[in-house]
C-alpha cells in the first residue's frame, strides 16, 4: 500500500513535470 502511494505521488509528479515543460 505504501509503496503503490509513492509510486501514485511519483507519476503525478512526473506528469506535472511533463506540463510544465510543454507549456515553456
Amino acid at each position: 500500500m505504501k509503496s503503490q502511494l509513492f509510486l501514485y505521488n511519483h507519476m503525478r509528479r512526473a506528469k506535472e513535470e511533463i506540463a510544465y515543460n510543454v507549456d515553456n
